[in-house]
């Protein structure tokens, strides 16, 4: 967080009294349901009491937090990571959310990843509405909820959570979210008042056995709904005497008892390492049909645990496996004739009973939703949807929209149909959103990683040649030959260059290596060289291959006038990654860079032959090969600085700087155009 952030956090601290009367005045007596006003100890500060004018009752406002539990249900003494979390430093939200993953990973995830809510956008909210979410928890969902609606209570028996939400609210701008500290017997809202109802935890509802009163206490949630709303609840199995009774058609009975008509299935299936998966599942989607396009198109094969799993599960006879219960299985009920998705209920979008798969990508700076509507009769995907998190994201929308048509108009008919083609934009709970069709095929990374291992290195170099013949040809046509002038140099170069020793440099040696790069790319100045639409993500995940076609998704981040040879140097990376056994974190730069362009062994030769084949083609001076290896990693560990903010960015230093150390021993990075790759089958 910047200075100024922080100075506008804590102008959002001080101004709470402000900023809370919008929101208090929305709550109700829990005995009477009455209007609550709110008092203050002094004019003009915070409010302190909460008072009911009918029946003369009063609560406290502690810290900030209205609390409808009296002082002896107070949090316990906190033990361990959870301790950061019960005194937040409101102008540093930042520092505490890197010492919570320094300490603790999993529960930084579980408390500040809200990629993990990006299946949120399904639901069906009206605008400006007013949510309640029992069981906040470290108020994560009540967070991104904030971003969609116009009001939202977040509630949870412990003070300590209750008043973390608050502390969430001001740090990072959600003036429309309010932590209440409160349970179902003492909740201050009136009957019919609520659009939405979340239950994150069946414990939420009181103290005792929650389950043994179920029943009851889904009417009295169901009470607190206006006509339209819907309640929206997390089917976990019960706990105690009641273990292994409450599958899914309980709930689903359960929930038509207590008067709701229709039932909706959102099942989030296991957490896939990077990106967990959200299923919706109406009646009119088969839980095997909507379980097969999960498998075919999105569970990673990283184990052979799930490579079996979705063996079975495209299979299509995995007619149980939706009864079982997930960690993050939700069900929405409502009493509504039919669910209208927002993400689908648009005009330019095509009409259909669709399944919908919600994937999480990673939390980074401009990233999207992605939600993929699928035939449920036959699991196949017909077009994506993807929504920005940031409802102020417009230009990132609009920048991969626009990329996409213009290679529609720019490109050949056979290369266009191997982009996706661009449907429409729209918003989605004022968001801004477009749709795209979707791409047939399977990912290179997931292909090489379901080889078996001693085949792999034969595998790879097919894989490459088929990409890289792809990258020559589509560079070839969006290709525009410039005199490389001192202003080009800079804008393409040099000014990267400087930022990447300002931010990712941290070692005089790096900066040393990195100036010297510099001073050898300006003394080409006045050189003619091919500038290039270049993808700037081209890594294996996002090349398809569909029998022996090649292609590409996600251009949110491509450009035209670029430097040639970095996506091809990108490719080349992906995929020896994984051979070396490091597709994730990339700690093994030197083995990577040996594997690849140590001049030795099937894989190498293979990129010695494409690297030479694409040069050629391009007409790119040997001078410039030797440099745009290290510039395309320096401006690699740029792109994770300040777009991804993944962390990545010292470990791809780290491989320009091997590469710098010692080029000699990297001969395949230049190419030679009369080799063969080789064609393994």
């Amino acid at each position: 967080m910047t200075p100024q952030e922080g100075r506008q956090s804590s102008a959002a601290v001080a101004s709470t009294g402000a900023a809370r009367p919008g929101l208090l005045a929305g709550l109700a007596c829990p005995g009477c349901a009455r209007p609550l006003t709110a008092t203050a100890a002094r004019e003009g500060g915070p409010a302190t009491t909460l008072a009911c004018a009918a029946c003369h009752r009063r609560w406290p406002v502690r810290q900030r937090t209205p609390a409808f539990l009296p002082p002896a249900l107070l949090t316990a003494v906190p033990t361990g990571p959870v301790t950061l979390l019960h005194a937040p430093d409101v102008e540093h939200w930042d520092g505490v959310r890197h010492s919570l993953e320094r300490a603790d990973p999993r529960l930084c995830a579980e408390v500040f990843d809200v990629s993990r809510d990006d299946w949120l956008f399904l639901l069906p909210l009206p605008p400006e509405a007013r949510v309640l979410v029992l069981g906040s928890g470290w108020a994560r969902l009540a967070a991104s909820l904030a971003g969609l609606c116009g009001r939202v209570y977040a509630v949870d028996p412990d003070h300590a959570r209750a008043r973390f939400a608050n502390a969430r609210a001001f740090a990072e701008g959600h003036p429309n979210l309010l932590g209440i500290q409160a349970r179902l017997g003492v909740l201050p809202f009136a009957p019919e008042s609520l659009d939405l109802v979340v239950l994150t935890d069946v414990a939420a509802l009181g103290p005792g056995d929650p389950w043994r009163h179920l029943p009851a206490n889904l009417v009295r949630l169901r009470s607190l709904l206006a006509p339209r709303g819907r309640l929206l609840l997390r089917g976990e199995p019960a706990a105690g005497r009641w273990a292994g009774r409450l599958r899914l058609n309980h709930w689903r009975r359960l929930l038509y008892q207590a008067g709701f008509s229709r039932v909706d299935d959102l099942l989030a299936l296991p957490d896939c390492g990077t990106n967990s998966y959200v299923l919706q599942m109406g009646p009119e989607v088969p839980p095997p049909r909507a379980l097969a396009a999960y498998a075919r198109h999105y569970l990673e094969p990283k184990t052979l645990a799930r490579r079996l799993a979705g063996g079975w599960l495209r299979s299509g006879r995995a007619v149980g496996a939706a009864e079982w219960l997930f960690s993050s299985h939700w069900l929405l009920a409502g009493n509504q004739p039919s669910l209208e998705t927002p993400v689908l209920e648009q005009s330019g979008l095509s009409s259909g009973a669709w399944g919908v798969l919600a994937a999480r990508s990673r939390p980074y700076r401009g990233a999207r939703a992605h939600f993929a509507a699928f035939d449920p009769g036959t699991a196949r995907v017909h077009f994506l949807v993807k929504v920005a998190r940031d409802a102020s994201a417009e230009a990132v929308v609009a920048s991969e929209h626009q990329m996409l048509v213009r290679l529609q108009e720019s490109l050949s008919p056979d290369l266009r149909a191997t982009v996706p083609a661009p449907l429409d934009r729209f918003a989605v709970h004022g968001h801004p959103a477009a749709a795209q069709s979707h791409l047939d095929g399977r990912t290179l990374a997931r292909i090489l990683q379901e080889t078996p291992a001693w085949r792999r290195p034969r595998v790879a170099a097919r894989l490459l040649t088929a990409a890289a013949e792809w990258l020559s040809r589509f560079h070839q046509e969006t290709a525009r030959p410039v005199v490389m002038s001192d202003e080009w140099l800079e804008r393409l170069a040099l000014s990267e260059l400087r930022r990447c020793a300002e931010e990712c440099a941290r070692s005089t040696r790096e900066r040393h290596l990195l100036e010297e790069l510099a001073a050898a790319t300006a003394r080409l100045a006045g050189q003619r060289l091919p500038l290039v639409c270049e993808h700037r993500d081209f890594w294996a995940k996002n090349i398809l291959l569909d029998r022996d076609t090649v292609r590409v998704v996600d251009w949110d981040l491509a450009q035209f006038d670029r430097l040639p040879l970095g996506d091809l140097y990108a490719l080349i990376h992906s995929l020896a990654f994984i051979l070396v056994g490091d597709p994730g974190d990339l700690t093994r730069a030197e083995p990577m860079l040996h594997l690849a362009y140590g001049g030795t062994g099937l894989f190498s030769q293979a990129v010695d032959a494409v690297i030479g084949r694409y040069r050629a083609g391009l007409g790119i001076p040997p001078e410039w090969g030797r440099l745009l290896l290290p510039l395309s990693v320096a401006r690699q560990a740029l792109l994770h600085a300040e777009h991804f903010h993944s962390g990545m960015d010292a470990r791809w230093l780290e491989v320009a700087v091997c590469y710098l150390g010692a080029p000699d021993r990297f001969p395949a990075a230049v190419g030679h155009s009369d080799r063969e790759a080789p064609r393994g089958r």
